[in-house]
């Protein structure tokens, strides 16, 4: 199979070979553009497509170096380790070109990361608003740059080049970027005084084997099996013929055909007078009425003035909603999301707002049953105002004329039940009675992200890694032990450096985070991988969202063991306090820790321990410092402890170890030395 996958990408380059040269002209990835960063201090390479045989040039701070393209079109140029600066132009000719250069204009030269994972490292700049909005307007950093490289899947192969384009941070270009790894950029920045490059490839909801290569991958039967299936030549053609031979099958969509509601209960016009009353936000649950998957219809009005009624830039806030939601203002339908995590923020098109008598309303759609609106989210209906409470149009705008208006809609609304749709014994998500199909790739997939988005990155010289992962892995914290290590030497082998710097995040707090405390302990065990640093998150999560939005104490500590870590500052650090040995004293646990920045902050009554015995019964536990890093840890009701556990829940409120800067300390479970 090893040979399988050489053989399929060597196709793969000679196919981009190809079509970048049908007109006998130089071409370079994408990543290889205008604005780029590169980075300093280390041997770079520039690579791209020719004819075969031809020679390239290139030129770059007054040094023209040369070479020769190989029998698929593929060139590559070396270039000396670069002391930062610019801005640079760097050109690239062939010989067979006409006398056209391609001429590179903004080249800077720094520090560059590769920022991968799930939603928590996507997760974008307008998302946080709420937090951030002052900062994001203000922010000017031109010598920060941005690459967002477009998911990619591939199986079988591996890509050659990735789309995207080298954007500065500045206020107008940054609403869809990442916002930790900007606040990581700016911080790093800020402190060594360099450029910064950030390519950003992360896709939301991903497990880590999505980002394994096939070669560490083939040591876990079950995704391999997948790996395999879908790297079969002729197996992708042959889905797609499939389904375009297949005959049409009628529409199946109970939630739709069984509501009432559908096409009628937005309209304001409606009567309503005999629909429930429930106060919002919560859950239908909760509020008395039947857990049951199925659609739930709210309306609620809004009585506005002549002057609110014409203030221009109006926005509805609706929070966030379990699951789905369509919503729509005096029956204009203003926006709907399709799953549970992202806020609900909705412009109200101009004239849409009345003086006098205003209708909200909004069709949820629940597909465990559990359906709702999530409590501490903001619902309001913001007038004149932007989506964040300022008197702003947008980012960068001028404030428009008038005192603009925030009116709170958390309180009673009407409800009425459009569709119940009783649950099956496949449950959701099975795919019953849906007919049997061939399984078909995704973004999920083993290795598709790893081929399609990380594989065409290699030849770009890094500083390092962001890693920002594990949400969509809780639940197989022993198998996720493995794989991360598999990770981090894979990346690390494609890089040609066995010890390039691997930052990552450990999971932060969050009530329905099931397994979330032995993946923090997972997370924290792979520190023993050399040359990796670790944020510690414990406070900064949020316990009703899975997508918490303090990024930036988060970015912070990043940037710490980026300090730590990779340019060897002693005395900071971003894990907090680690644990480090455990021994039984007098009936108690004596536990050690690690302090990688400053001492354990002692002036608190410690919260989170729990302390057993052989029996393996967890107890609550009194703690204190004895000592520097010292606790005590006991319970007389376990008078020959052998384990201690701290932080073990999915939203550990009463865990406070800290380091006197403030960084908490790690989940962990010990045994007795």
């Amino acid at each position: 199979m090893k040979q399988l996958f050489k053989v399929a990408f060597c196709l793969a380059v000679t196919l981009a070979a190809t079509i970048f040269t049908s007109e006998a002209r130089v071409t370079l990835p994408r990543l290889v553009s205008d604005g780029m960063v590169l980075q300093r201090d280390t041997p770079l390479k520039v690579w791209g497509w020719a004819d075969t045989g031809e020679t390239v040039k290139l030129t770059f701070q007054n040094k023209t170096y040369s070479t020769r393209t190989g029998r698929g079109g593929e060139w590559s140029i070396s270039l000396p380790a670069l002391s930062p600066g610019g801005p640079y132009t760097l050109t690239v000719a062939g010989n067979r070109s006409g006398g056209e250069e391609i001429v590179l204009h903004d080249v800077m030269v720094g520090d560059v990361w590769m920022c991968s994972g799930q939603s928590n490292m996507e997760t974008f700049v307008y998302r946080v608003m709420d937090l951030y909005a002052d900062e994001i307007r203000a922010f000017n950093y031109p010598n920060i740059r941005y690459f967002r490289v477009q998911t990619r899947t591939a199986f079988g192969r591996q890509e050659a080049d990735v789309a995207g384009e080298w954007v500065p941070a500045v206020a107008d270009r940054i609403s869809n970027l990442s916002v930790l790894a900007l606040f990581f950029a700016r911080e790093m920045y800020e402190h060594n005084g360099v450029p910064v490059g950030l390519i950003h490839n992360a896709v939301g909801g991903t497990p880590i084997e999505a980002w394994m290569s096939p070669e560490y991958m083939q040591k876990y039967p079950a995704p391999w099996a997948q790996v395999e299936m879908f790297s079969r030549p002729g197996y992708l053609d042959s889905l797609n013929a499939a389904a375009a031979n297949a005959a049409p099958r009628p529409r199946l969509n109970p939630m739709n055909d069984n509501d009432p509601g559908v096409g009628r209960w937005f309209r304001p016009d409606i009567d309503d007078s005999d629909w429930g009353t429930m106060s919002l936000p919560g859950y239908w649950s909760e509020k008395g009425l039947e857990r049951v998957p199925g659609t739930m219809w709210f309306r609620r009005e809004v009585t506005l003035t002549a002057e609110q009624a014409v203030a221009r830039n109006a926005t509805l806030r609706m929070g966030t909603i379990v699951d789905s939601d369509s919503t729509w203002v005096n029956g204009t339908f203003v926006g709907n999301i399709t799953y549970q995590y992202p806020p609900r923020v909705y412009p109200v098109p101009a004239g849409v707002l009345r003086e006098g008598r205003n209708v909200i309303a909004t069709r949820v759609t629940s597909n465990s049953g559990n359906g709702g609106f999530v409590e501490q989210k903001p619902y309001k209906l913001f007038v004149g105002r932007d989506p964040w409470g300022q008197q702003i149009d947008r980012i960068g705008d001028p404030a428009p004329a008038g005192p603009g208006w925030e009116i709170d809609l958390s309180g009673d609304w009407k409800y009425r039940v459009g569709a119940q749709i009783p649950r099956t014994t496949g449950g959701a998500g099975t795919g019953a009675g849906r007919g049997n199909f061939a399984p078909r790739p995704s973004n999920n997939s083993p290795t598709g992200l790893y081929n399609g988005v990380v594989a065409p990155v290699r030849n770009y010289a890094l500083r390092g890694f962001l890693w920002y992962q594990g949400e969509s892995n809780a639940g197989r914290a022993a198998e996720y032990r493995n794989m991360m290590a598999d990770l981090i030497e894979g990346w690390r082998r494609e890089w040609n450096d066995p010890q390039k710097p691997f930052l990552y995040v450990q999971l932060p707090n969050m009530l329905d985070g099931n397994g979330w405390a032995e993946m923090r302990d997972v997370q924290r065990q792979t520190l023993r991988i050399p040359a990796t640093g670790m944020a510690t998150t414990l406070g900064a999560g949020e316990w009703n969202d899975i997508h918490p939005m303090n990024k930036k104490d988060v970015a912070h500590r990043l940037a710490l063991e980026a300090r730590r870590v990779v340019f060897g500052e002693q005395g900071v650090g971003g894990t907090g306090p680690l644990f480090e040995s455990m021994r039984v004293e007098d009936g108690a646990a004596i536990v050690e820790f690690l302090c990688v920045g400053a001492d354990i902050y002692p002036n608190v009554r410690l919260g989170g321990f729990e302390i057993a015995g052989a029996d393996g019964n967890y107890r609550p536990a009194r703690a204190v410092v004895l000592r520097g890093n010292t606790v005590k840890v006991w319970n007389p009701a376990v008078t020959a402890p052998v384990r201690v556990r701290y932080a073990w829940a999915g939203d550990p409120v009463e865990a406070n170890l800290r380091d006197r800067d403030g960084i908490p300390a790690s989940t962990f479970e010990a045994l007795a030395n």
